[in-house]
């Protein structure tokens, strides 16, 4: 298991430019007319895992509504993502998101307010990493953020518990999403409400905003958040980013094109079936101007 490590890690520079810029569409016309030539209005920074990369199309729609166009984000997240230890998911291997890159581009010197979001903390109960561990991992990511004075909101775990998750539907999403956990469901569904509260008292301490995820937001499948379910779920989570000069920000009207684009972008650093890739970032421009770089 991979220690926590205080300080940025040094990486080389990225070998190959993946960057491309998304043209426009009807459903990015809004954004185009918002265009701004000064550069970007905001930070955002974006921790998470598998619902991150699920919804990163939503996700960055509704930053850019929350949040005068047009931004710079920088995003650690990917399918298994862990906190403090490297992971291999499908022949793709990721480090930590406290070992990424992401903490050097984020180290640079910024004239522009930053927000972040921190999501996606259970997995690394399913990799068997104690909680205590968990919870270090997690505020050493929130002294990295207060750093750079970073607005900062946080999500619970999702609503999961006895009578809302059975033993055979555990175990079914246990062998189908971390094939290597042997946690029994008592014991994961202990660890998870340890961390739960864990992770209430962190925010209270911290002054930290920690939304509660929504039950009706997930399906049969207990760690995703419904397709259906997103764009109200990201706005809720995200509301907490809201600029006084936005009131009324919109609810992610969705683009698969921009949905397609940003999944095939490739993060700064990544090694697949044993070869190792370098991606120099920001992999993604949009018409609004508003760049994206993954971790």
């Amino acid at each position: 298991m991979n220690q926590v490590n205080d300080s940025a890690p040094q990486f080389e520079a990225p070998a190959k430019t993946c960057a491309a810029r998304i043209g426009t569409s009807p459903e990015n016309n809004a954004a185009d007319s918002s265009f701004n030539r000064g550069g970007p209005s905001c930070r955002v920074v974006l921790l998470g895992a598998s619902n991150l990369t699920r919804g990163i199309s939503t996700v960055v729609e509704t930053s850019q509504n929350f949040r005068r166009q047009p931004l710079e984000i920088l995003t650690a997240a990917g399918h298994g993502r862990s906190y403090g230890i490297e992971t291999r998911v499908f022949g793709r291997t990721l480090p930590s998101i406290l070992d990424c890159s992401l903490w050097e581009a984020l180290a640079r010197p910024a004239t522009i307010p930053t927000v972040a979001l921190i999501t996606d903390i259970g997995n690394d109960v399913l990799y068997g990493v104690e909680v205590p561990q968990i919870v270090c991992w997690v505020e050493c990511v929130i002294q990295r953020l207060e750093q750079v004075q970073a607005q900062i909101c946080m999500t619970s775990l999702p609503p999961i518990d006895g009578a809302s998750l059975s033993p055979a539907r555990f175990y079914f999403f246990r062998t189908l999403f971390f094939p290597g956990c042997r946690l029994n469901w008592e014991t994961a569904l202990d660890r998870a409400q340890q961390l739960h509260a864990r992770l209430h008292k962190l925010g209270t301490a911290r002054k930290i905003t920690l939304v509660e995820q929504r039950r009706h937001w997930y399906g049969w499948d207990p760690i995703h958040i419904h397709l259906r379910h997103r764009p109200h779920a990201w706005h809720n989570i995200l509301s907490t980013w809201n600029d006084q000069d936005s009131p009324s920000a919109a609810l992610a009207r969705g683009s698969l094109r921009r949905w397609l684009y940003l999944q095939t972008r490739r993060p700064q650093q990544r090694t697949f079936w044993g070869l190792r890739q370098r991606c120099q970032q920001p992999a993604a421009k949009l018409a609004d101007g508003t760049t994206i770089s993954f971790y």
